[in-house]
């Protein structure tokens, strides 16, 4: 709007002169305020030129990208699974979603007494760095827990615990 249309429009009121539009003397005055909204469909909110959309398309990308690497490895599952009631196995194998780190992870087996009942140590998979596997000497029957540690390639560390019977 222009400056003449609004001087025309504040002189005017509507209708009144312009002394009517004037407080008298001794009252008080009262902030008019007046909002010029008009839809312009040719005005946009945030113009983005082409470069600056590209960039922030591709930086979107990157961000969708690199939060997978940065992702913890989870146990995805396990042989005997979780609460079975199994045959005496002959190894505990995890599988994870994100690839070891062989140094820092770690299985442990201990039976119901909280003795470890696997003198070996586990180890990451050499063909598939997602899978970590525990020898195990000949079970007898009873309750054993297993307690793993997992150190993903990116330095992130979990842990967890599952139980299964051996019959």
């Amino acid at each position: 709007m222009s400056a003449r249309t609004i001087e025309a429009y504040t002189s005017g009121l509507a209708g009144r002169s312009r002394s009517r539009a004037r407080p008298e003397p001794g009252a008080p005055v009262r902030a008019m305020v007046f909002l010029f909204i008009r839809y312009r469909p040719y005005m946009k909110l945030i113009q983005f030129s082409r470069p600056a959309l590209r960039a922030l398309i591709f930086g979107a990308a990157a961000l969708v990208v690199t939060s997978t690497a940065f992702a913890h490895a989870h146990l995805a599952s396990s042989e005997p699974a979780a609460n079975a009631e199994v045959a005496a196995p002959a190894a505990v194998t995890i599988h994870f979603t994100e690839p070891l780190e062989p140094a820092f992870s770690r299985i442990a087996l201990a039976d119901a007494s909280g003795k470890a009942a696997a003198p070996a140590a586990a180890e990451v998979d050499q063909q598939d760095p997602k899978v970590m596997r525990l020898a195990l000497p000949q079970l007898s029957a009873g309750r054993y827990a297993v307690h793993w540690i997992a150190v993903a390639s990116d330095g992130h560390r979990t842990q967890g615990d599952f139980a299964f019977d051996v019959k």
